[in-house]
């Protein structure tokens, strides 16, 4: 009877264990679609204007009549629109689902028709540097303890012997 209560015990020690993983959140993962329209000074459609998120070159340009869709994470901060043309534009995106850009050799500006702001330019995030993957590691993943080149992964235990990790850099293996 002793033993019943023990391995009750256990198992209800384990499935405690499993239900307190990590969940995520269906709704913070699906992507939010922005719309809108690119201007000239001249209140013209700018057509093959390149969206950026985040600083980052997306392969959407604006059509003839100066429109674009675009799917942006939600975990992104700004949009911006350059032209060769008429120049550039930046804008926090705050939640937006349309912004319209108006652009103009000497300085752009962006609205969001639902809140009927012009967000002022934004600064641009700060790229970290390292000298190897280590310093990586151990500066952005969690959950790891680094000394010199060697890892260790919390509740990092193998069946099969060895649990060292394995980097792969551009298809190449590092170590």
């Amino acid at each position: 009877m002793k033993w019943n209560k023990v391995l009750v015990l256990i198992l209800a020690i384990c499935f405690s264990q499993f239900s307190g993983g990590q969940t995520t959140d269906k709704k913070s993962d699906k992507p939010i679609k922005i719309t809108g329209k690119v201007y000239n000074d001249k209140e013209r459609p700018v057509v093959g204007a390149v969206l950026y998120i985040d600083n980052m070159k997306t392969t959407n340009t604006t059509r003839s009549d100066g429109t674009y869709k675009i799917k942006v994470s939600p975990s992104a901060v700004n949009l911006e629109v350059r032209s060769s043309q008429f120049g550039n534009c930046v804008t926090p995106i705050n939640g937006h689902k349309v912004i319209n850009f108006r652009l103009d050799q000497n300085k752009g500006t962006a609205s969001a028709p639902e809140a009927g702001e012009k967000p002022a330019k934004s600064k641009h995030k700060k790229m970290n540097t390292y000298n190897d993957i280590y310093q990586m590691i151990r500066a952005e993943v969690s959950g790891v303890v680094v000394s010199g080149h060697s890892i260790q992964i919390q509740q990092g235990h193998s069946f099969f012997g060895s649990s060292t990790p394995l980097f792969v850099v551009n298809g190449v293996i590092v170590q």
